[in-house]
C-alpha cells in the first residue's frame, strides 16, 4: 500500500498556515501532479463519518460517545500530543485501517463500511478515490489543530 506521500500534506499545510495567517514556515517543492487535499471537502466527510463519536467540534464528544466504553479522542490535540508534528502519515493508516483502533472496528468492517478501506488488489481508480477521500479528511484534521499550550 502505497501512502499519501507527505509532501503532499505538507503542500495542505503550507496553503492553510497561508490562509490563516499563522506564518508557519514550511519548506516544500511542490510536484506539478502532486494533488492538493481540500479540508472543506474532508469537513463534510467528517461530519459524515466522524462527529458522531469525535463531536462537530472533533473534541471527542459526540452525540454517541456517551455510550461507548472509551471516550473517542480529542481530535484536535493530535499535533500537541505528537510533540508539535502532525503525523499525516499515522493518520492516513488509521483512517484505512492498516493501523487498527478497536473502537474503529476490525479492518474487515469498519465502522465506516469500506470507504476509507484501502483496496490492496483493486482497480487504480478505486485507490485514486480512496487516497481522495482520506487526504481531504487528513487535510480537514490538520486544520483543526490547537495550537500546543504549555503545561
Amino acid at each position: 500500500m502505497k501512502a499519501i506521500p507527505t509532501l503532499r500534506l505538507t503542500a495542505v499545510a503550507a496553503l492553510l498556515a497561508s490562509a490563516a495567517g499563522l506564518g508557519w514556515t514550511v519548506n516544500a517543492a511542490l510536484a506539478a501532479d502532486a494533488p492538493i487535499y481540500s479540508a472543506t471537502v474532508g469537513k463534510v466527510t467528517y461530519a459524515t463519518y466522524c462527529s458522531s463519536c469525535h463531536g462537530v467540534d472533533a473534541r471527542g464528544a459526540g452525540d454517541i460517545a456517551g455510550t461507548l466504553s472509551k471516550k473517542p479522542t480529542d481530535l484536535t490535540r493530535i499535533t500537541a500530543k505528537n510533540d508539535g508534528v502532525f503525523p499525516a502519515e499515522r493518520l492516513q493508516a488509521v483512517i484505512d485501517g492498516r493501523v487498527e483502533v478497536a473502537e474503529h472496528g476490525s479492518r474487515e468492517m469498519p465502522v465506516w463500511g469500506d470507504l476509507f478501506l484501502w483496496p490492496e488488489d483493486d482497480s487504480p481508480e478505486r485507490r485514486s478515490h480512496v487516497e481522495r477521500k482520506i487526504g481531504d479528511l487528513v487535510a480537514y484534521l490538520l486544520s483543526v489543530q490547537e495550537p500546543a499550550t504549555k503545561r
